[in-house]
């Protein structure tokens, strides 16, 4: 038994997977495990074989699961896989296998003897596919862009010069606002995740010049100053809406105290007016919270961590000797254990006032209607909306203190080696001072590659993306709220697909509305074709013969539109192989599956920057012995209107292939999906 087990494990680490079989599925092909010679077949697990017959080109499994890599099993719906590396996996029926042609662009499903390897028929390489791949991809986002920005002048030109005649004002309002704001919000990510790789790019090309340069600048940078800097910002900031907090409580307490009736007597009032002049007291003597303190104590320490600190480090010489540069040091730490303890002494007040107000709030005497005891419970439910959720404790990370602990230790053993300029006393009080030196480095070297410059740069940089995070958490809530405003105006719970199916009827409705007169004419196959879309001028089809007094047709009028998704895969798949006769790859971008006649079409979602229009004309001219003539018509986005072919699949119903911009998506972004296939 030993020998077949070493002689099976040798045969695994060659082969290192099992011909035809995708990575995910690799797991149902791994031996029995009371006996790793053996293995069941997948769809009926009574039948066991030797793991060495998989692929030995017999099917000995009724489903052809054992044959995943063969043409054995003739009737089996079993697919071979692809790797394809380089370019886009996929499946091909187990027909195509070792047939002499090549349907893998690694060719994986031929293995001929290297003798006959000559006569197999080949097509381009992965590599060769994916740059035809890349360049279509690239030409087609080009040509939507540009479908885009055209179709955003038509809308504009509508808006101007058109009158809306749509039945609901309301809900089409909802709809165009929301495709706006989704159009923002998808350009204010786009731009979020520019000046993330922006910045990603800055912080290496820094780091590396901070490391040629300036040793000791780039062991500080590498100590966990963002943690300390970013710890500090958190803290200091919630320490300010405490104190705020405290200060607006106080204030409410205290206008009470000045205008509550006394002549009435409420004893619930009266006796916790006297606790708040207790209070009071007990706080002038110990501590006043200064939310505008706070926050210029966080600025200042962090300028000098962000700031002064990297600029000393990196010119090696500072106004400041060496044992004010630790003291500056030392006493940030001195104002966090401070800041600590005023933390929780001012959340300490707040709940003695909390106790006051909700005691008066819910005991006083409510027939003596005192007004000012009715403005004060206004004022303190205002004030619990503002700051309810605020009032708790923040705390530092556990690794803060290690790591500002060496931050220290670094400050006292560097700051000796800096040389000391032109100090004076005055200078002491002039905490930020580097900072105007700073500065002046920056604008002297704003167009440098030094380090200083790189800081500056990422600096600005990473207030941009401050800007824009906030800027698309706004857009999104925006979002949420037009969806629910739409969905209320349809009276009924609408998916993104139904919201997105809406948007784009309503921006075409619109603009079939307003854009009166507005034709195409295009000349194929002996014919020239006049469409016109205008829906009040009941737009029409006229098809007229390109010769001197030619015949004229009308083979249909508008009668309305439709989004149809259900083939536009299909579709679009078929357009790009017309569109691109002389590349290959068209014919690599399907997988097929166990449905026979059925294929997974591999292109991502790049479909979908068309929006499946599709338009509906009927009751033209009569054909001689046959019906009305109507016409279909599929639009694929571009930025310009044209016909591209005109075909007859039935007798007198045409099918117009047409361009333009109101084919385009403006809500796509392109992702490219089935780099690997399920």
């Amino acid at each position: 038994m030993l020998f077949p087990i070493a002689f099976l494990a040798c045969v695994v680490c060659a082969s290192g997977s099992i011909r035809g079989v995708s990575p995910d599925k690799e797991a149902l092909y791994a031996p029995l495990k009371d006996d790793p010679t053996k293995w069941a077949c997948l769809n009926d697990s009574s039948i066991v074989i030797d793991y060495s017959k998989i692929n030995d080109n017999v099917c000995d499994c009724p489903d052809g699961s054992d044959e995943p890599g063969t043409n054995a099993c003739v009737d089996s719906k079993t697919l071979f896989y692809c790797e394809n590396e380089g370019f886009i996996p996929r499946r091909i029926a187990n027909y195509k296998v070792d047939d002499g042609v090549c349907d893998c662009c690694d060719c994986s499903d031929e293995e001929w003897p290297v003798e006959k390897q000559g006569s197999l028929v080949r097509g381009k390489s992965c590599s060769e596919l994916k740059v035809e791949f890349d360049g279509i991809v690239e030409k087609e986002l080009a040509n939507w862009r540009a479908g885009v920005s055209a179709l955003e002048k038509l809308q504009g030109k509508a808006k101007k010069f058109g009158h809306n005649k749509a039945t609901n004002q309301g809900e089409e309002n909802v709809y165009i606002e929301l495709a706006r704001m989704q159009k923002y919000g998808r350009d204010v990510s786009e731009a979020l995740e520019r000046t993330g790789e922006a910045i990603e790019g800055l912080q290496d090309a820094y780091k590396k010049k901070l490391a040629e340069q300036s040793p000791q600048l780039f062991e500080y940078e590498n100590m966990g100053i963002a943690l300390i800097t970013e710890s500090i910002t958190t803290v200091f900031t919630h320490v300010r809406t405490l104190s705020n907090a405290f200060n607006e409580l106080r204030y409410i307490l205290n206008e009470l105290y000045e205008t509550y009736n006394r002549k009435v007597k409420d004893k619930v009032v009266a006796r916790n007016m006297r606790r708040f002049v207790e209070l009071e007291r007990s706080f002038d003597k110990t501590f006043q919270p200064d939310g505008s303190l706070d926050a210029t104590q966080r600025d200042q320490i962090n300028d000098y961590l962000i700031d002064e600190l990297p600029l000393f480090l990196f010119e090696g010489k500072s106004k400041y000797p060496a044992d004010i540069i630790v003291a500056k040091s030392n006493f940030i730490k001195a104002i966090i254990t401070v800041k600590l303890e005023t933390m929780d002494q001012t959340i300490d007040g707040i709940k003695q006032f909390q106790e006051i107000a909700e005691d008066i709030i819910n005991n006083h005497d409510i027939n003596f209607q005192d007004a000012a005891v009715k403005a004060f419970t206004d004022s303190y439910m205002s004030f619990m909306s503002k700051y309810g959720d605020s009032i708790y404790r923040v705390d530092f990370p556990e690794e803060f203190d290690e790591t500002f602990s060496n931050l220290l230790k670094f400050i006292e053993r560097e700051a000796p080696k800096v040389t000391r300029v032109d100090y004076t006393p005055e200078d002491d009080s002039k905490w930020g001072v580097m900072r105007l030196v700073k500065g002046a480095l920056n604008r002297i070297q704003a167009f440098s590659n030094s380090p200083q410059s790189y800081r500056s740069q990422i600096k600005v940089m990473k207030e941009q993306e401050v800007k824009l995070r906030q800027k698309l958490r706004k857009t999104e809530k925006q979002i949420r709220e037009l969806k629910e405003r739409a969905a209320a105006a349809a009276a009924a719970e609408l998916d993104d697909a139904d919201l997105k199916h809406r948007v784009l009827h309503q921006q075409v409705d619109t603009l079939l509305n307003n854009l009166n007169d507005f034709c195409v004419d295009s000349k194929l196959n002996s014919y020239i074709y006049k469409l016109c879309f205008s829906k009040e001028n009941g737009g029409a089809i006229i098809q007229i013969e390109d010769k001197p007094k030619g015949k004229e047709v009308t083979v249909g009028h508008f009668k309305g539109f439709a989004i149809d998704d259900s083939t536009k895969y299909e579709t679009y798949l078929q357009g790009l192989q017309y569109r691109y006769p002389d590349t290959e790859v068209g014919k690599y971008l399907y997988s097929d599956t166990e449905e026979i006649g059925k294929q997974d079409i591999l292109l991502g979602n790049l479909p979908d920057l068309d929006t499946g229009l599709r338009l509906d004309y009927r009751g033209g001219d009569r054909c001689w012995n046959g019906p009305l003539r109507s016409a279909k018509i599929r639009m694929r986005c571009a930025p310009q209107f044209s016909i591209e072919s005109v075909s007859e699949p039935t007798k007198c119903e045409y099918l117009f292939e047409m361009a333009g911009p109101l084919g385009c998506d403006p809500s796509f972004k392109y992702e490219r999906k089935h780099s690997r296939i399920n």
